[in-house]
């Protein structure tokens, strides 16, 4: 038996087609979710394979050569086909326009980055501020010194009124007594007047008129009459209570004139 002839090569004008369809499908590798479509194509790929193995193994027909080549071309156009296709997908476009909006979203908070600082030491000032109300609410109220100042004043002029109450319910109680007493000498002068002899009338001349007992006791009264209490202040604490006089006793009766 003779030797066995050696495989036909590969026809040269395949060699770049295989080249190119290995190169675009390595791309495709990149795409995973346009793998599931690739599989018809994958096998149609063995499937040529086989037919190039096959092909190789006998004499090479050329019109199987050029069937083999136009269905490489028309694997290669679905190929170009489908690279177009994945590359203007329209969910790219939506993809795209999220990826800047995302970029200018970065740029602008970069920008108020800077801001931070500022707005920490706003925040620390406002959370010292509420604590220090806090603290303010939880400790017990203290008087203002206006109030303080105010009710001092209301307590002194209190103390004054009490004091003028009293002065005046002194002068007051003077007064009555004194009037009592003068009521008494009054009395005692009319009992005195009544009970003295009659002076003799000297012939010479007229007798000197005794002056009368009325002017004598309004001397006494005018003599003895005290001044009106000062004004006090208004009342700002309790009010002074009434006081009361007992009745006054009545005038002695005037004598009657002597007889010429």
């Amino acid at each position: 038996a003779g030797d066995a002839a050696p495989p036909a090569a590969v026809p040269p004008t395949l060699e770049p087609l295989m080249a190119s369809i290995a190169e675009r499908l390595e791309k495709f590798d990149l795409f995973a979710d346009e793998r599931p479509s690739l599989a018809p194509i994958e096998d149609k790929i063995s499937k040529l394979d086989d037919k190039l193995d096959r092909l190789g193994a006998g004499a090479l027909d050329a019109a199987m050569v050029a069937q083999v080549e136009d269905r490489i071309r028309l694997l290669a156009d679905k190929l170009d086909r489908i690279e177009r296709s994945a590359l203007d997908h329209p969910g790219l476009a939506p993809l795209e326009s999220r990826i800047v909006d995302l970029v200018r979203k970065i740029e602008q908070s970069e920008q108020r980055l800077e801001m931070l600082p500022a707005l920490e030491r706003g925040m620390a000032e406002l959370l010292a501020h509420v604590e220090a109300l806090q603290a303010q609410q939880a400790a017990p109220a203290e008087p203002s010194p206006a109030l303080t100042a105010l009710a001092r004043d209301v307590e002194s002029l209190r103390r004054n009124q009490e004091d003028a109450d009293r002065r005046t319910r002194e002068q007051l109680d003077a007064a009555h007594g004194t009037l009592g007493r003068m009521a008494d000498r009054l009395a005692s002068i009319e009992q005195d007047l009544r009970g003295a002899p009659r002076r003799p009338v000297p012939a010479d001349g007229p007798a000197e008129s005794e002056p009368p007992l009325a002017a004598m006791t309004s001397a006494a009264v005018a003599s003895a009459t005290l001044a009106p209490p000062a004004a006090s202040p208004p009342l700002v604490g309790p009010a002074m209570p009434a006081v009361t006089f007992g009745p006054a006793p009545a005038p002695a009766a005037a004598p009657a004139g002597r007889a010429n």
